[in-house]
């Protein structure tokens, strides 16, 4: 059923939102097929394997962070950083659309201009720029 709805959106590749796709259509048709006094008890206890739809901008901010921490550690690595201090971290846009990409968020602009983006970091020419601690 993944498969097939990554086929609809025309993508050779099947995504995590094509699989929760899959896992909540089978569940439902099974709900649908029992009794109703019985769908309501499963339903219940099924409740925490269907999908909720999680705020884009939060999860975006989550994959953006996870970004950093690892260009981070990379750059203490390669510059030989010994101690904990505070780095500029750049992360190329087209990077972090890429990424986004796999969590069918492909439009970022409403995310770049929310007030969680902008209170952590700012946007230079082609690149996100923020400071972190390593």
């Amino acid at each position: 059923m993944s498969e097939a709805h990554a086929k609809m959106h025309l993508r050779d590749y099947v995504r995590s939102d094509d699989i929760d796709m899959a896992i909540d259509m089978l569940l439902e048709s099974f709900l649908q097929s029992q009794k109703v006094s019985v769908a309501r008890q499963l339903k219940k206890k099924f409740e925490p394997y269907q999908t909720r739809k999680a705020d884009p901008n939060q999860l975006l901010l989550h994959i953006l962070n996870k970004m950093v921490q690892e260009k981070a550690i990379y750059e203490k690595y390669t510059k030989g950083i010994e101690e904990l201090e505070r780095i500029e971290v750049k992360i190329p846009l087209d990077q972090f659309e890429y990424e986004a990409r796999d969590f069918s968020n492909h439009n970022i602009t409403d995310f770049l201009k929310s007030t969680s983006f902008i209170k952590e970091f700012q946007l230079e020419g082609r690149h996100i720029k923020t400071t972190t601690k390593i």
